[in-house]
């Protein structure tokens, strides 16, 4: 887990780990959650969180980041294709 502060208040945050798949040379990173908060959106908070988030998935040999953002969130789908994200969209998933 990542946080992003000034000297008094929290930013945002994101929390990402290491995930080694059977079908892959190597780990894919996952980026979990990253949230920023209202106030300091457009301000390069995301960006630099994004940015720490590929330097700890270099350092555990990852080849990809990974995350899923939901239909509903233009905004974050915007955001995830500037800092060089792809949409890759077939997922299923089963309520339990």
């Amino acid at each position: 887990m990542l946080i992003a502060h000034d000297a008094e208040r929290i930013l945002g945050f994101t929390a990402c780990l290491s995930l080694p798949l059977i079908n892959r040379d190597a780990p894919t990173c996952r980026l979990a959650a990253l949230v920023v908060t209202d106030g300091a959106r457009s301000q390069g908070v995301g960006a630099a969180l994004v940015e720490q988030v590929e330097l700890a998935a270099r350092r555990w040999g990852c080849d990809r980041i990974e995350v899923t953002s939901g239909n509903d969130r233009p905004d974050a789908h915007r955001f995830y294709e500037r800092e060089g994200f792809r949409p890759k969209p077939v997922r299923f998933v089963k309520p339990l």
